[in-house]
């Protein structure tokens, strides 16, 4: 009589299928607006994944210097960052300002926001609260852009 030897069947290995690495986008603005005398312009976007990086340029055209302490609140704790359906960004705390913005001087900073993915819409406000005499004075700046992938 015959024997039968069964061999074991070979279990194919699956093939990890490549992860694509997210791709980084990059968007010029160049929104400007102006705040308590200060002109400040969005100038570009990065982005990679829900994650973006915004490029600022801000300049004083006051004849008094502005002080740093109020520039970094007017980015943090005063910015704050929606989309078209409301969801607020979560926002990166930005590296601090230390030095005063001298008349005529400008200034490169990067604040840093992760978006949800469906955010095709982005509003960006910046706040600034000072006081003027005995009086609190608000001020504030919007800067909306496409955010689209």
């Amino acid at each position: 009589t015959p024997t039968f030897t069964l061999a074991p069947t070979p279990t194919p290995t699956p093939t990890p299928t490549p992860t694509p690495a997210p791709t980084t986008v990059s968007k010029t603005f160049n929104i400007t607006r102006t705040l308590s005398g200060l002109s400040i312009t969005l100038t570009v976007v990065e982005g990679t994944g829900n994650e973006a990086s915004v490029q600022w340029e801000i300049e004083n055209h006051e004849e008094q210097v502005f002080e740093a302490s109020r520039l970094h609140a007017i980015f943090y704790p005063g910015a704050r960052a929606t989309d078209q359906a409301g969801n607020e960004g979560e926002y990166f705390v930005p590296s601090p300002i230390e030095q005063d913005l001298r008349p005529g001087d400008s200034r490169h900073y990067e604040t840093r926001w992760v978006f949800f993915p469906e955010s095709a819409v982005i509003t960006i406000q910046l706040d600034d609260f000072y006081m003027q005499g005995s009086s609190i004075v608000e001020a504030s700046a919007e800067f909306a852009f496409l955010w689209g992938k």
